[in-house]
């Protein structure tokens, strides 16, 4: 659908990324299924940090990245406490500091500015500081997603 219907609303909107991202994960093939994730990152209208910490936990899963765990744990707290409305204002705030650049897609941005946010919330005490810590985290996280979608991932 990606390639021969790319105007059709579940493209436009990241839904067929996220089939796809889930297909690759129950598969076993993490490689892919983050290179799906960031299309429905890059389409999606919503902000959701349940898919910000599958894809923390799948660079951990794919390649013991830590760093990249780290940040999109920190991308996935910030969009849980903006949705809660929870420093809403602050977190505002601080993106209208650091706009998107040019052809920067939303996955780039995300990632550039995640060491902002990561001040942020650790002034504020609400992220995790032990890597296992944030792995465990994550790991549970994903599971409860994931399983509303029948895919085991471990």
């Amino acid at each position: 659908m990606i390639e021969k219907l790319p105007d059709t609303e579940v493209v436009k909107e990241g839904w067929v990324y996220q089939d796809l991202a889930l297909a690759c994960m129950a598969l076993g093939r993490w490689e892919e299924a983050i290179e799906a994730w960031k299309g429905y990152v890059n389409r999606s209208t919503s902000a959701n940090e349940d898919i910000d910490y599958i894809i923390s936990y799948l660079y951990y899963k794919w390649n013991n990245d830590v760093d990249k765990l780290r940040t999109f744990y920190i991308v996935g707290r910030r969009v849980e406490l903006f949705l809660q409305n929870k420093y809403k204002n602050e977190i505002i705030e601080i993106a209208k500091k650091y706009p998107i650049k040019g052809n920067e897609t939303k996955f780039e941005y995300v990632v550039r500015t995640a060491m902002y946010f990561e001040s942020f919330l650790r002034s504020k005490g609400e992220i995790i500081s032990s890597d296992e810590e944030v792995i465990d985290f994550v790991r549970r996280r994903s599971k409860k997603f994931l399983d509303k979608y029948n895919v085991k991932f471990e």
